[in-house]
């Protein structure tokens, strides 16, 4: 199942071949009873990680300025059965450089709004409690997600992709009709329970 896209502007996952694309998903039926998206509960975060997905997602244009519609990355932990859980920061703003860093349960691996995707491969039986334990280790105001993974030996040597492949890519602005162009990340700041900086 795919996310009903509640932001602006949604556009379809790009079917574009790319090797490092990996588009197809498990759909399930959505029930009134099953959210789209919830938050995580405590027996969720023992299930085993399959695949972690780094997906770019187009937001659209929202100032007068803009050439091209911003991105937004999130890291969805693929748990099977056509769920993941996501991983990342939501800003009250457009210019925002703070957000909430949150974790929710998603019924769905793909969302309408991607414009680009990358798959790592994990080591046997990692669990998503780890990787949010790992988080809250390492601090939010120093984690960068990928990069801790990849200390934690979190990443299978399998993987077709290697961390620093993805980290470069984010580095770039993506759209549905256009070829991507360079574009920095900006640095944000994550405010859970207290102001800390953080980044994928």
């Amino acid at each position: 199942m795919e996310d009903p896209d509640p932001e602006p502007n949604p556009f379809p996952v790009i079917q574009n071949g790319s090797p490092e694309i990996e588009a197809g998903t498990k759909e399930r039926e959505k029930t009134e009873t099953n959210p789209p998206t919830r938050p995580l509960s405590p027996s969720e975060t023992c299930l085993c990680i399959y695949t972690i997905r780094i997906a770019v997602h187009s937001l659209g244009r929202f100032l007068s300025s803009d050439s091209r519609s911003g991105n937004h990355a999130s890291i969805y932990l693929l748990v099977g059965n056509g769920a993941a859980i996501r991983l990342d920061m939501f800003k009250a703003g457009v210019t925002d450089t703070m957000g909430t860093y949150r974790v929710r349960w998603c019924e769905y691996e793909v969302s309408k709004r991607a414009v680009k995707m990358w798959d790592l491969k994990p080591v046997q039986w990692l669990i998503v409690g780890d990787v949010l334990a790992m988080v809250e280790k390492e601090g939010r105001s120093r984690t960068t997600i990928l990069g801790d993974m990849e200390k934690y030996n979190y990443l299978s040597s399998q993987s077709r992709l290697k961390p620093a492949f993805v980290k470069e890519a984010l580095r770039y602005n993506y759209s549905k009709c256009a070829e991507p162009v360079f574009d920095e990340i900006v640095r944000g700041t994550f405010l859970p329970e207290k102001t800390c900086e953080g980044k994928l």
